[in-house]
């Protein structure tokens, strides 16, 4: 299976990708204008740039993967796998934002992947469903249903004792559901088709092609069926995903799954990343080591406008400890251009804050960092203020922080 990648942010050929058969629309990428390389001048030419992260897969099964920012391919198969796991643990762990009036603003894609998570999570927590079926009948051992044999059995009154005969006995077991066979396609189709990208178990069991795959009408209306008769709100939600899945079941041709706020998985990536191994802050840069402690960043709102309390800013991560507060922001970009101006007024109005009008400031020492997605580890001073301008906030100093991506994403999935 041949493969070509790129990083988002990169530019690429689109006339290229689109004769190849990849399916690529307009929301998929920016257009950039060229620079004269001669002159310095901006011309009237553009140029088409990645706009998401994710995968695109012709007819002829071969791959496009468009990888995240700052993120260095060393091995094409394990890295691809590695970005399908990212992608797949957000949807997985993020579902709110994946369904419901906020479905495709940050994920699209033409497979029901966000069904199938949901399903197979479902058969990780509790297994295979199975409907448990009693039996009872006369003479098969097992637990006597005292009711039924009251019921049904005769009776005989010896020595003015009565005696039932025969004894009716309850066995339960467990019968093959049609909800079961549709689990086991959906599970053992999807991992099949995909198993390039995935590093999943198939389960055992059968379920029929020519039920599942080519009668989805039949199988949808089955599963409506069944979802009337059932109240239990777990099985209801694994219902709910099966009719997804089915719905949304596309067979041939091409497929893609693109992710358009990467973004969003960096931010929950790095919170996971620094809460397991923040340390301090010395000389004013991160300190990052495995601890065995858990550092609890939080997101809180902060409401400094008495003319507005609606008015609110949020620090992507906050943490305060004694004298010490750490305010730190997640940026998705290669490199920062200009001065980060919100990162700055973050410090400004955080510096001073105290519980009341006439109490002492709560800290004496504020740490602020920009968190970016990185080739390798690496610190850089973003800003320091010029006491000329201000020299009451001469301990204004923010800090890039370069975190090395593919470990950030790795220690995210678990492989570290």
């Amino acid at each position: 299976m041949s493969l070509k990648y790129y990083n988002e942010g990169d530019i690429f050929k689109k006339s290229e990708l689109v004769e190849m058969g990849f399916d690529i629309i307009e929301r998929d990428y920016r257009k950039r204008n060229k620079e004269n390389v001669n002159s310095g001048e901006v011309t009237a030419d553009f140029e088409y740039v990645f706009d998401f992260s994710g995968f695109l897969i012709n007819d002829s099964s071969e791959i496009c993967a468009v990888f995240p920012i700052n993120f260095k391919v060393y091995n094409e198969h394990s890295d691809t796998k590695l970005l399908f796991n990212v992608i797949s643990k957000h949807l997985q762990l993020r579902p709110e934002i994946y369904f419901g009036s906020e479905y495709g603003k940050h994920y699209k894609s033409n497979y029901p992947f966000a069904a199938f998570f949901e399903i197979y999570n479902y058969y990780e927590e509790y297994g295979l469903y199975f409907e448990e079926k009693k039996l009872i009948k006369p003479n098969i051992g097992g637990k006597i249903n005292w009711k039924e044999t009251i019921r049904k059995s005769d009776k005989y009154l010896i020595n003015n004792q009565l005696y039932f005969f025969p004894f009716y006995y309850e066995k339960s077991y467990q019968n093959i559901a049609f909800l079961t066979e549709a689990m086991i396609f959906v599970i053992n189709h999807t991992i099949d088709k995909f198993n390039f990208m995935l590093d999943m178990p198939k389960v055992d069991g059968f379920a029929s092609d020519e039920i599942f795959l080519n009668n989805r009408e039949g199988v949808l209306e089955k599963l409506y069926s069944i979802r009337q008769e059932t109240f239990k709100d777990i099985l209801i939600n694994l219902i709910d995903n099966l009719i997804n899945y089915f719905s949304n079941l596309k067979e041939g041709g091409t497929y893609y799954l693109k992710h358009y706020t990467f973004s969003s998985i960096w931010e929950d990536a790095v919170k996971f990343y620094l809460e397991n191994h923040f340390k301090e802050v010395k000389d004013g840069k991160l300190k990052l080591e495995s601890t065995n402690t858990i550092t609890k960043f939080e997101k809180p709102a902060f409401r400094p406008n008495i003319a507005n309390n609606n008015h609110f800013f949020s620090p992507d991560y906050y943490f305060s400890s004694g004298e010490n507060q750490f305010i730190f922001d997640a940026k998705y970009k290669r490199e920062v251009n200009g001065m980060d101006y919100k990162q700055i007024s973050y410090f400004l109005f955080l510096k001073n804050k105290r519980e009341n009008l006439n109490d002492l400031p709560i800290y004496s020492f504020t740490h602020s960092a920009l968190i970016l997605p990185g080739v390798k580890r690496d610190s850089k001073l973003h800003f320091k203020m010029d006491p000329i301008f201000n020299n009451e906030n001469d301990d204004l100093v923010i800090y890039e922080e370069y975190l090395d991506i593919r470990e950030v994403l790795k220690f995210y999935t678990g492989l570290t």
